[in-house]
């Protein structure tokens, strides 16, 4: 009976210590842009588009945010529109206004966040070019022609809770076409708190105090059977 015990221990103590090292899902995501211009003049509209990329994680992407910083001297915000992801159907919101910044009077930045709100799980986006938002500008005079798009603080969360930010994009409107630039794709990647790391950092303790215990008091039973 106590070889049995012993047993069942031991198997109960391997199954705890692989849950903990078991590694969890990556995710990682880029924002990339586009201009859909070929010339440019003053009284002209344009749009760029911001979307996510090379999404990388097994239970997409719930949340996707970025500020697009422009100098509203020589551009006017005209409009901007979210894609609705339909697997979002209701559940989908969004988050979106122009804000002054605060380093420089002249320099506006359009802040858009959109997600899925609802608690049912499952609803992630992998796929590509699903999740972007088209953000209109009007030319306003001579002075735009080089002045340069700066989109910035790029973030996205998985339906794991995982939460990263991704790289920095600049789109330098030149009157002939755009120049995109990945400034920072390799961003330091930041990790928000995720309650399924704290469970796991806990059972880790629990299972390593299980097996230091179930050690001595397998010792014992040993000398005691010598």
């Amino acid at each position: 009976m106590k070889s049995k015990k012993v047993f069942v221990f031991l198997m109960v103590s391997i199954v705890l210590l692989s849950a903990t090292v078991l590694p969890a899902s990556a995710l990682s995501a880029e924002f990339s842009a586009t201009a859909d211009y070929s010339t440019l003049k003053v009284g002209d509209v344009f749009k760029v588009r911001v979307t996510v990329n090379n999404i990388q994680t097994e239970e997409g992407l719930i949340l996707a945010q970025f500020k697009l910083y422009f100098d509203s001297t020589c551009l006017r915000l005209v409009e901007w529109n979210t894609n609705k992801p339909e697997a979002w159907g209701d559940g989908f919101e969004e988050i979106a206004a122009p804000k002054p910044s605060e380093d420089n009077p002249d320099e506006l930045y359009l802040y858009v966040a959109f997600m899925y709100s609802e608690k049912e799980t499952g609803k992630g986006i992998t796929e590509d070019g699903i999740l972007y938002t088209d953000i209109t500008f009007e030319v306003l005079s001579e002075a735009a022609d080089g002045t340069v798009l700066r989109i910035d603080d790029t973030d996205v969360m998985d339906d794991g809770n995982q939460f990263v930010s991704c790289n920095t994009l600049e789109i330098k409107i030149n009157f002939d076409g755009a120049e995109i630039t990945n400034v920072d794709i390799a961003k330091e990647k930041k990790i928000n708190f995720d309650i399924n790391i704290v469970l796991k950092t806990a059972i880790g303790v629990i299972a390593v105090l299980i097996v230091v215990v179930g050690a001595v008091f397998i010792g014992r039973h040993i000398k005691k059977s010598v």
